[in-house]
């Protein structure tokens, strides 16, 4: 494809596109960020780096190499790679075919799944031959779309041809680079015809298996027998049925592969100690949510949060069942429903609902993953349905409570020592988790919505991103944090241990877990002062400079004020004054 509209730089000829994705975009899966074509000089070399979202780049001429590690991958026409964020990577032109590309930047909650599941990971970022005719005609009617004026770009229309381009991948790519294994492809059959009254032998049959073969090398594979796995399949959906549905049970029975009422109503008893009848009976309780609390998730998540809350009581009585819970009556509610309860075996629990969302998933990997004596721990969850059940303690106060600045920062500090994890041990988990190693390149995008409007914020988004830049530079690892440690979230036990909660995870260099506490609860009058105090015993603490503390405070802040504006707030003269006198504290600080 020739370059059309181009820009020359120093070691490239580029034609780009930059997308802001809507609330709607959001709400999927991915979407893209950046889009250009690129015509390499001779001297194209991008330096060991790490990029800030993931960069899909098919070569459509010319040759190069990718570096990742101890590793070289040969680029040449129709190949395509990615490169991944938190991974050092970098790649170069021959100087004799220089590479003709192009690429797409694409951010979200599911995009790393996405790649995964066409066969581009971390470890092999790289596939040969991978872009087919289909796939050029897909980037030749994207970039036509594009540069079109005249056609009108609207949310369905980018999102239908994200979805294209990995329907494509998936279609084209995945038969050549994943071969799966026999005993996953019959647990995905079976998954897909459990409701069509198979069998263990007909599975067998269809893959020209015995019978005992098959069972033994399932249940190897699996860690349970087919026939379990079946049986678990139908009664899961059944559950499912009986809690969402009106159908009657005779009806449920038929539609997830029983014979029989009779059949379907043995199995189901065998497994909860009582008949699906008594299991539906239970979800017919009515449960009054306090308004501010349906209004708040309503507001924060859409469409998704009516329905949630419509079938609130269900998930309540799915809950009990599924996990054999006795209640409390007190329910507790803010941006979740918190509710204590107790398992089967007497010991007590708490239970944590909230609408289903890529938090939900960050929350239990960041349980799982910085999984310390000093964090609740996880018992179970079903993240899809928005559900944790969580290990309860018994709580005596929070940080909140304590008035004394020294004896709440050197708590603080000696909790954060263990409350973190290098980002090596959860390389499969990145996706979920937000990042500050993007910041800058998200407020350098987003800074034309105040080119007419709110102009003082222009140069400290500006001071901002050198600052971000700055602080990652000087750090050079980030790792996985709490990122969520406000006062009401570090919790005492009654043998006077300090506990936290509620992480949201993010890779973040080490001093950022600070800026929560730093910023929680700020007096309205004298608050540049009050934390500066908290930053200078936090850094006497820690070790940590009190500069840099201040630096993320106010990265933080401004990103905010950008990302999620509020006219109110934005206007407020008082928040602009603290902002330019904060921007001034920085003397360790680069001002360019």
């Amino acid at each position: 494809m020739e370059l059309a509209h181009a820009q020359e730089y120093h070691n490239e000829f580029l034609e780009g596109y930059y997308f802001v994705p809507t609330n709607l975009e959001r709400e999927g899966p991915g979407w893209f960020v950046r889009a250009g074509l690129s015509q390499a000089k001779p001297n194209f070399h991008i330096s060991p780096k790490h990029f800030s979202y993931h960069y899909l780049i098919f070569i459509l001429e010319g040759e190069g190499s990718l570096l990742q590690g101890k590793k070289s991958f040969h680029l040449s026409p129709n190949d395509l790679f990615c490169l991944f964020p938190q991974t050092a990577q970098e790649y170069c032109t021959s100087p004799d075919f220089p590479i003709h590309s192009m690429w797409i930047a694409l951010d979200g909650g599911y995009v790393r799944q996405l790649l995964s599941s066409v066969g581009l990971r971390p470890q092999t970022p790289y596939l040969s031959k991978a872009m087919t005719v289909n796939i050029r005609q897909w980037i030749k009617e994207f970039f036509e779309w594009y540069r079109n004026t005249n056609t009108q770009d609207t949310d369905c229309t980018r999102m239908s041809r994200f979805y294209q381009l990995f329907g494509l991948l998936e279609k084209e790519t995945l038969p050549r680079y994943i071969e799966k294994p026999w005993v996953q492809q019959a647990s995905e059959y079976m998954r897909a015809h459990y409701t069509e009254s198979i069998t263990v032998n007909s599975v067998a049959q269809h893959f020209h298996l015995g019978r005992s073969f098959f069972s033994k090398k399932f249940s190897a594979y699996h860690k349970i027998s087919p026939g379990k796995f079946l049986k678990k399949l139908k009664i899961e959906e059944a559950k499912r049925l009986l809690i969402e549905t009106d159908y009657c049970i005779a009806e449920i029975a038929l539609m997830v592969g029983y014979a029989d009422l009779y059949s379907f109503s043995k199995e189901f008893k065998k497994s909860f100690g009582f008949p699906p009848s008594h299991f539906r009976l239970k979800a017919t309780k009515t449960i009054m949510l306090p308004p501010f609390f349906s209004n708040k998730i309503v507001k924060s998540h859409g469409k998704i949060a009516k329905q949630w809350l419509h079938n609130f009581p269900k998930l309540i009585s799915y809950c009990e069942a599924n996990w054999s819970l006795c209640l409390s009556s007190h329910f507790r509610f803010g941006s979740h429903c918190l509710i204590s309860v107790k398992q089967k075996d007497g010991t007590d629990a708490i239970l944590k609902l909230g609408v289903p969302c890529q938090n939900t998933y960050a929350e239990l990997h960041a349980l799982e993953t910085l999984h310390t004596d000093y964090l609740i721990h996880p018992i179970d969850a079903e993240p899809k349905r928005g559900i944790l059940l969580l290990e309860k303690m018994s709580i005596t106060t929070t940080l909140a409570s304590i008035t004394d600045d020294n004896e709440r920062v050197s708590i603080f500090s000696n909790l954060i020592q263990h409350i973190h994890a290098e980002k090596v041990e959860m390389q499969t988990h990145n996706s979920w988790f937000q990042t500050t190693a993007n910041w800058a390149e998200k407020l350098q995008q987003s800074a034309y919505r105040y080119t007419s409007t709110t102009t003082w914020i222009l140069p400290l988004i500006k001071r901002t991103c050198s600052l971000l830049n700055f602080l990652h530079a000087e750090s050079k690892t980030s790792r996985l944090l709490h990122g969520n440690l406000e006062n009401e979230h570090i919790l005492s036990t009654a043998n006077g241990k300090w506990v936290t909660i509620s992480p949201k995870g993010i890779w973040a260099p080490i001093e950022y877990e600070s800026v929560p506490f730093l910023l929680d609860n700020l007096p309205k009058e004298q608050t540049l002062k009050v934390l500066q105090k908290r930053a200078r015993l936090l850094a006497q603490k820690t070790g940590w400079q009190m500069d840099v503390l201040l630096a993320w405070c106010f990265c933080k802040i401004i990103y905010y004020l950008v990302m999620y504006p509020k006219p109110t707030i934005q206007n407020d003269i008082n928040i602009r004054i603290f902002l330019e006198t904060l921007s001034e504290q920085f003397s360790l600080i680069p001002t360019k």
